[in-house]
């Protein structure tokens, strides 16, 4: 098996893109914490399409046998 894929089939770089997309959106929701700084609290909107870039992008090479049978299950 390939060094990249050694996290139980999933691949490391996807990991580590979903964990920096939810340190952005929970550091994005952190702002009550440090008013002071408040124009640093961003990053939430960055999070989310990473987040969801990273779930397409895990699903478009799970499918196996096509659409169909990924509709199916």
């Amino acid at each position: 098996m390939n060094k990249i894929y050694d996290l139980e089939g999933k691949n490391k770089a996807i990991v580590v893109f979903k964990f920096f997309a939810a340190l952005l959106i929970t550091y994005s929701h952190m702002g009550l914490l440090f008013p002071k700084f408040g124009g640093l609290v961003t990053g939430g909107a960055i999070g989310d399409g990473v987040f969801f870039f990273c779930s397409g992008f895990t699903l478009f090479l799970g499918r196996d046998g096509g659409f169909l049978n990924w509709y199916k299950r």
